[in-house]
This record gives structure tokens, sequence and C-alpha cells, in this order.
């Protein structure tokens, strides 16, 4: 549209680089950050993306790149939230990880915190985890088990010379089962 307009687009090749079909979901159009893309089992795509004052974002697709629903994670308690990985889950909702940096004046001793978004197949939040275990932290990648616990990597340091990678063992519902530091 305008010279400066922004749009996700979805383009889908086939193995010679040949264009199959390109789609631009509909609004998605002003600084859209794709951050991770995955196929889902119904042959369609599943988007985690950023985009600013609007926040974080899964956007669903089927398998042709029409736009099935777009669906956002504000809080206004945080003031700046990152999410980093997205997986479908076993029971066909998504589960996605990563952190938010906290108002100091509403908890003055950590500074960023974990943070888990599990939903439902359509974007609707089941539940929301924050995981604290030094001033900062962050959550970067996550995996989940066929017994439906999952496996995230982060990192987490009390200040700039010491950092330490970090994995935990989570309950389905998100309750951790252990962590470990890693130096």
């Amino acid at each position: 549209k305008g010279a400066y307009d922004e749009r996700l687009v979805l383009l889908k090749l086939d193995s010679l680089g040949n264009m199959l079909w390109l789609k631009y979901p509909a609004d998605t159009i002003n600084t859209i950050n794709p951050i991770k893309l995955i196929q889902t089992r119904d042959n369609g795509l599943a988007i985690l993306g950023y985009q600013p004052s609007y926040g974080n974002f899964i956007l669903k697709t089927d398998s042709v790149g029409n736009l099935l629903w777009k669906i956002r994670y504000p809080d206004t308690l945080f003031a700046y939230t990152w999410l980093y990985d997205l997986i479908e889950t076993l029971d066909g909702g998504f589960i996605l990880c990563g952190g938010y940096t906290l108002n100091y004046k509403i908890h003055p001793t950590a500074q960023d915190i974990g943070y888990i978004i599990k939903t439902d197949s359509i974007g609707n939040i089941k539940w929301k985890k924050t995981y604290i275990d030094s001033t900062f932290n962050n959550l970067g990648h996550i995996i989940q088990f066929p017994d439906s616990n999952y496996f995230v990597m982060g990192s987490t340091y009390n200040n700039w010379d010491r950092r330490y990678a970090m994995s935990k063992k989570l309950k389905s519902n998100g309750e951790v089962v252990w962590t470990r530091l890693f130096q």
C-alpha cells in the first residue's frame, strides 16, 4: 500500500525454489517481526511474532497460507515482554517461552523474569507461569516429552560477570520438577 508499509509475507516454494503461492495474511501491515515459524499437524503454519505497540502474538494459517486467527498476548504489568520459542503441544495447543522485564517499583529484587504461556488450539491462554531464579532470567527454547512434561533451556545471572546456562524440567501444568545451572 504505502511506501513504508511492512507486511508479513508467506511464501511456499517447491524443492527447486519455484514459488507455489504467496500470501499476505490479513491484519499484518505495520512493522511485524516474525520470530519463529512452525508447521502444525494440520499442515498449516503457526507464527510467533512481535509487533511494536501490539505486543507478542501467534498467527495461525491453513495449509495454503490463509489466515485462520491471530491472537496477541499483552500484559500491562510488564514493561517489555519477549517470547522466543513456540511449539505445538501434544494436546493440539501451543506453548511459548521467553521472559519479561519487570518494573523495578513492583518487584525491586528481580529485573528479568522467565515466562511461559500455554494455550489451547486457537491461542487462548490456558495458563501462564513466571520463573524467578536470579536477578536476570531468560527462557529461550522448550520441547515437550511424550509424557506431556516439558524441558526448557535458558540462562540466568545475578550480574554481568557470572552467567549460567539453565535447564528446567516442568510438569504439564508448568510446575517445576527440577532446575539445573551450568557454568
